[in-house]
């Protein structure tokens, strides 16, 4: 018998001020973090905050990753095209 962890969903709130994570299981939070955001970062550092952070959350029972960004997302690609709070984060895959 192995002692694998539950299955789980990793949540990612991209606010105003703040970057909420949590991983998610039966409806419960099993673990979560907040962290500031600085908004000015470029790009190419923003998403390496984002990668940084995220990357304790996410292991092999992770069944999956959703995010909500206060801005404008394109619904069928998923392309965020501009998050207001941080305007140098625009156009992102």
């Amino acid at each position: 018998m192995t002692n694998q962890a539950p299955p789980y969903i990793t949540c990612v709130d991209l606010g105003g001020t703040k970057l909420a994570i949590a991983n998610i299981c039966n409806g419960r939070i099993i673990s979560s973090k907040r962290q500031p955001i600085n908004s000015i970062l470029n790009a190419a550092d923003f998403n390496a905050f984002l990668i940084e952070q995220l990357s304790p959350f996410i292991t092999k029972s992770c069944q999956g990753i959703c995010i909500g960004v206060p801005g404008l997302v394109e619904t069928n690609s998923g392309f965020v095209i501009e998050v207001l709070n941080i305007p140098k984060w625009h156009d992102v895959a």
